[in-house]
């Protein structure tokens, strides 16, 4: 039993330090965002005023480059605000990195809910045999 919780541990470690990767990629990702796209999809027509100015500053910026980045790998993710599709106005390295970043959270995020899941489970059978 002390094994599996080691390796609970360290997979609960490591999706944690993915969390802090994902942050600084997200950080990346948002000073690499076109300006282009910023400037025409991040006005009036698709969000409002309160909205514009939550997502303008710190650290709530970062919120608005993952609408972005999961707008340009889902465009269908942008009907209800009535956003085109900006997939194609982004370059190709930009969109890779976008399909990287998205499937990392949709790991890491599946990973550690199977993790605490388990850790959960066998806390529970563990106190119960005790």
């Amino acid at each position: 039993m002390q094994l599996i919780w080691n390796i609970i541990g360290y997979l609960m470690f490591s999706g944690i330090l993915i969390i802090f990767i994902q942050t600084l990629f997200i950080g990346i990702m948002h000073f690499l965002m076109p300006k282009k796209i910023v400037n025409s999809y991040f006005t009036e027509p698709y969000f409002n005023t309160f909205e514009l100015a939550l997502f303008t500053g710190w650290p709530y910026a970062f919120f608005r480059t993952l609408m972005f980045v999961r707008l340009i790998v889902q465009p269908s993710s942008g009907k209800k605000r009535k956003l085109p599709d900006i997939s194609k106005e982004v370059p190709r390295w930009y969109r890779s990195l976008s399909i990287l970043l998205i499937g990392i959270i949709i790991i890491n995020s599946s990973m550690l809910i199977v993790v605490f899941s388990s850790a959960g489970i066998l806390a529970l059978v563990d106190s119960l045999n005790a």
